[in-house]
């Protein structure tokens, strides 16, 4: 392995934005930044929260975006489908959650800690890839650093369609 890649490595770490910045400043010193980022975000997977190679801009199957409205067609979202579900929808900075049988919620997805996208769901978690700021499927925290619970949007399910509408804003 060659010096460079090794560096490199060594720099980045686990490739948490703290050793990703650490990383930058460190080669800005002695080289361009410029030159220095194409390496690093190489290495790194590119965003320093895990690369999951999904499009941030894709909406999820069954998920319309119609104005200032997110639908939702229940049946086509298997994460939904039981209690304890999640569905993360970047695209449109929301969370959709099932706590309870009869019982959907949405949040905005911006973590009230430092206005990163919530995009994770782990287990019955919501995760901010940021700063590992985690919530519950009601959106109170239940791990900081955030010290404040997700806003919650407006939700509406059509039992006779099987939609769910979820108000952004």
């Amino acid at each position: 392995m060659g010096r460079d890649v090794r560096a490199r490595e060594a720099a980045c770490g686990t490739c948490s934005r703290r050793g990703f910045v650490r990383a930058v400043a460190t080669m800005g010193a002695t080289v361009g930044v410029g030159s220095a980022l194409a390496p690093l975000l190489a290495a790194c997977g590119g965003d320093g929260g895990g690369s999951t190679g999904i499009d941030p801009n894709a909406l999820p199957a069954g998920v319309v975006r119609d104005g200032g409205t997110l639908r939702v067609t229940l049946a086509a979202v298997p994460a939904l489908g039981a209690v304890g579900g999640a569905l993360a929808v970047p695209a449109a900075r929301v969370l959709v959650t099932r706590p309870a049988a009869d019982d959907w919620r949405a949040f905005d997805a911006t973590c009230p800690h430092a206005g990163s996208t919530v995009t994770n769901v782990e287990g019955q978690r919501l995760v901010c890839p940021a700063h590992s700021s985690a919530f519950d499927l009601t959106g109170r925290v239940v791990r900081g650093p955030a010290e404040s619970g997700l806003r919650a949007l407006p939700v509406r399910v059509d039992r006779t369609s099987g939609t769910l509408t979820v108000t952004l804003g």
